[in-house]
């Protein structure tokens, strides 16, 4: 009888600080925050952006902030998950082994712990689609040199990358565009009809259409 009691005595004692830990680890409401220049969806229409503010043990700062972009909180995922999935498809099909390391840049570990050296390449990057994902390369010799800027715009980055990843549908004219797809297995292919100022992209069906106009390429769903 003492030792059930002295069992009991132990749960309710400990029952109490079961119950702070999880008033600590406060999870508020997804948020949305769509604002700019924001990728098309597969499904129809611009990605929405959404945050969340996660609080609890161990975080350095007491909390952290989760994003997600898509139609909804419920299908969407990280946008560094994109980029990283992205990256990680250009390593499969070779072409990262085939650009030299970043300047200056040291190995760096990713979030599963590979070690990885980052690499730069002669290309700007610019996700236009999601669901599924459609990344648009053009050419730019200056980003072989940005990888040390301090991130500005609407940008991601990868740890495989040396450089910086916007998003959006606008992206500049500084030279031949190439376009890839992850979900599609596309490997990097110029954009047709880009000659003509008038391009196009279609990817499971899916059809974009490029525009030049000044210094920019505005990229539309017809």
């Amino acid at each position: 009888m003492r030792r059930v009691l002295a069992m009991a005595w132990r749960v309710v004692r400990v029952l109490p600080a079961l119950a702070m830990m999880l008033v600590a680890t406060l999870v508020h409401a997804w948020k949305e925050r769509t604002d700019g220049d924001m990728p098309w969806l597969g499904s129809g229409g611009r990605a929405r952006y959404y945050t969340q503010e996660t609080s609890g043990w161990g975080l350095p700062t007491g909390y952290r902030i989760e994003t997600r972009w898509g139609s909804s909180t419920w299908t969407g995922e990280d946008p560094y998950v994109t980029a990283g999935r992205a990256m990680g498809f250009l390593g499969s099909v070779g072409v990262l082994a085939q650009a030299p390391p970043g300047q200056g840049a040291g190995s760096v570990a990713t979030e599963s712990g590979q070690v990885v050296q980052p690499r730069a390449l002669p290309y700007g990057f610019t996700v236009v689609m999601i669901e599924p994902t459609v990344v648009i390369m053009n050419f730019d010799l200056v980003a072989l040199t940005r990888g040390n800027e301090s991130p500005q715009g609407q940008v991601l980055g990868s740890p495989l990358l040396d450089g910086w990843i916007r998003y959006g549908t606008r992206l500049p004219a500084t030279g031949t565009l190439l376009w890839f797809s992850p979900e599609a297995k596309q490997a990097p292919i110029p954009v047709s009809g880009q000659a003509s100022g008038n391009g196009e992209i279609v990817v499971k069906g899916i059809r974009l259409a490029l525009q030049k106009r000044g210094d920019e390429w505005l990229v539309t769903r017809p």
